[in-house]
């Protein structure tokens, strides 16, 4: 999987590219976030990490 996050003046763009080459399947989804979507992803993320380490 590679994923690819650029800053633009609204937001951010994000892009995720996965391939499953034994079963030759491809896939590509982008989307695009603004600052308050990234910071609510980003903050749920640690809190759930944060979570489960304790």
């Amino acid at each position: 999987m590679q994923v690819t996050v650029e800053e633009t003046d609204g937001g951010y763009d994000c892009t995720v590219r996965c391939s499953v080459s034994e079963h030759g399947i491809s896939a590509v989804r982008s989307v695009r976030l603004s600052h308050e979507e990234a910071t609510h992803v980003l903050s749920r993320t640690v809190e759930e990490a944060l979570a489960q380490d304790a």
